[in-house]
């Protein structure tokens, strides 16, 4: 014959008091985060800003390789390529 026994007791509340500033520090975890995640996406903003400022800079793209470097057969005759932006029309 089987016997009734009931379940241990469980409180449903914490056994701690609970804490005041709880809502305040969660709130600056959250606004930590928040300025982290800002500051990340300046820096990858900023990143891709100077590299496409370095991408468009004449200076730093192939055209202003010499040809003789591109093609040995070109350079023997020792021409250059026209500088960028005074290309023949």
């Amino acid at each position: 014959m089987a016997t009734y026994t009931p379940p241990p007791y469980f409180p449903q509340s914490s056994l701690a008091p609970p804490d005041k500033n709880r809502y305040t520090k969660f709130k600056l975890v959250v606004a930590a985060a928040i300025l982290l995640l800002l500051l990340l996406l300046g820096g990858v903003g900023v990143g891709i800003w100077y590299l496409v400022t370095y991408w468009s800079n004449p200076t730093h793209s192939s055209r202003s390789i010499p040809v003789s470097v591109m093609s040995p057969g070109f350079g023997r005759i020792g021409r250059m390529p026209p500088p960028r932006g005074q290309l023949d029309r």
